[in-house]
């Protein structure tokens, strides 16, 4: 019997990372809990394993080293701890100058309530607050030797001084806009093991700045993770998409039709990022024809469902102005690899209702 529950455990686990469908962690209320990622009274939280895709929608590209991360939450009256453990090889905690480059990970989580901002690091007027963690930080010795060239010795700061603290708290509206709180009050404990990187996020449920628990308790969460050992840093990075945190037994809200679903999925998915709000563009992208990715509120006037379902599946690479320019940095990457076919398919059934009304195709 014991070995039967063992398998029919990882059974489970493995279904929920089979393809890019919504990973609901369940967040369980305790008495009492200490920031040690192996505290005994982790093993009270239900683990989710949720996949990790490459960062390929802006520059730099890079990241996929990583293409899982195993995520349990717990709470008290008080304070949020979540558990992030992922494989990696190599403890990297030194960075400087030199092309060493420190491991690192990250939450994710709208910065206002009731909105589902892009996961790709927000959009504008709909920030995101970013919990994030680097192991240079949490090293003995935050202050590495920065790099000194041969021939001016001393041309540069003899150290590097990283932030005094093992994460930090941060807001984003888009690419290019990370900023650092004014309220740091995000703490992490790190420890790696058997080549296992697990890290402790707490934080209370209330703050005066960033994301509140303790109203809302039904939170869109994303994850990133950068393993230094194959250059990864800044964008070059593995990233989830949208997940749901729920605190204690509160029930989900349901989506009954696909409409309802398509939403949700073009939200979660991303798609505004490219695309704009609602479908209708106005997202500029280098040297592609127009100058912008196309919109797609008007996409039932051209093609059929089944034809968009294949886009979608596929990709698109951008159509360049000027063939003898670099590319477009903006394309319809194979979707196909990441959603499945029942959320392409709701996704396609929100679309059509993007035209305005009385517009016929």
């Amino acid at each position: 019997m014991r070995n039967f529950k063992a398998t029919l455990a990882v059974l489970i686990f493995a279904v929920s990372i089979a393809n890019g469908s919504e990973i609901f962690l369940r967040s369980k209320e305790v008495k009492k809990i200490s920031s040690d990622p192996f505290d005994k009274i982790w093993k009270k939280a239900s683990p989710f394993a949720v996949s990790l895709i490459p960062q390929t929608f802006t520059v730099p590209y890079g990241g996929g080293s990583v293409k899982l991360v195993e995520a349990k939450s717990l709470f008290t009256k008080t304070d949020l701890y979540i558990r992030l453990s992922w494989e990696d090889s190599a403890r990297n905690t030194t960075q400087d100058t030199g092309a060493r480059f420190s491991d690192g990970c990250a939450l994710q989580f709208p910065a206002e309530e009731g909105s589902l901002p892009s996961p790709f690091m927000g959009e504008k007027d709909n920030p995101v607050n970013i919990w994030h963690w680097r192991a240079s930080n949490s090293a003995d010795n935050r202050y590495e030797k920065a790099y000194s060239d041969f021939y001016r010795n001393g041309a540069i700061e003899e150290h590097i001084a990283f932030p005094s603290e093992p994460a930090r708290s941060l807001f984003a509206e888009g690419f290019g806009t990370l900023t650092p709180g004014k309220i740091q009050d995000v703490q992490a404990t790190s420890i790696w093991k058997d080549g296992r990187w697990a890290i402790v996020f707490k934080r209370a449920l209330s703050s005066k700045e960033g994301t509140v628990f303790k109203e809302n308790r039904v939170i869109p969460v994303a994850f990133a993770v950068w393993d230094a050992e194959d250059q990864e840093r800044d964008g070059a990075k593995s990233l989830s998409l949208w997940q749901t945190l729920i605190l204690g037994d509160t029930k989900l809200p349901e989506l009954k039709t696909p409409e309802q679903r398509g939403d949700r999925i073009f939200s979660r998915y991303g798609c505004a990022t490219c695309h704009g709000p609602a479908g209708r563009g106005g997202v500029k992208n280098l040297n592609a024809q127009g100058g912008e990715v196309p919109p797609i509120d008007k996409v039932r006037n051209g093609f059929t469902e089944a034809e968009v379902e294949q886009v979608i599946r596929l990709g698109r690479r951008s159509v360049p102005e000027d063939a003898n320019a670099p590319m477009p940095p903006l394309h319809m990457i194979p979707w196909g690899q990441v959603m499945s076919e029942e959320e392409i398919h709701d996704l396609v059934k929100y679309l059509w209702t993007l035209a305005p009304k009385g517009e016929e195709w």
